[in-house]
């Protein structure tokens, strides 16, 4: 009869089915954590561009957030432009005479592709999506989480916004 205990065979699988069990449990608690604070309109994540840290709290964590100058008085002018009929190639070539030149404080170009990400991103209309947290599944691919974080409900979101919901619907 074997002994479990010190059967070297069976002491690794314990040890490695230990590590599942705990990487799995802490990848849930910490996707609940997220998916609470999605829902509270906590962003989460990294910021859109258009967006600073203002204010920080205990611990360095944001807890204020402000529009940083001068990308986000180009992004609102831009949908203005947007909603007066201008393409985003227009919008593209349009932001080449800006003060950025066309670059954003990151360096990411103006192109049309950036202008339609950034105008129908809900965190510029001060929503975001409140993702449910689906957890470690193997069978589960990326198209089911990606129709999960689609379906999601638009929440408020901390971010203040830089357009209404009806204007960012009008851009798209």
């Amino acid at each position: 009869m074997r002994n479990p205990l010190t059967d070297a065979e069976s002491e690794e699988s314990f040890f490695y089915r230990f590590a599942e069990y705990y990487s799995r449990s802490q990848s849930m608690m910490q996707g609940r954590r997220l998916e609470a604070a999605l829902a509270g309109g906590r962003p989460v994540g990294s910021l859109p561009e258009g967006y600073a840290v203002s204010q920080r709290g205990y611990g360095g964590k944001p807890i204020a957030w402000q529009p940083s100058k001068p990308l986000s008085d180009i992004i609102v002018a831009g949908g203005h432009l947007r909603l007066g009929g201008a393409t985003y190639r227009d919008l593209a070539a349009w932001g080449k005479t800006t003060a950025l030149a066309g670059r954003t404080p990151k360096g990411s170009a103006m192109t049309a592709a950036w202008w339609r990400r950034t105008l129908r991103n809900p965190r510029y209309a001060g929503l975001q999506r409140a993702t449910p947290y689906l957890g470690y599944r193997g069978d589960v691919g990326n198209d089911a989480r990606r129709s999960a974080r689609n379906a999601a409900p638009l929440v408020p979101c901390h971010l203040p916004p830089l357009f209404t919901r009806e204007e960012q619907e009008r851009m798209a």
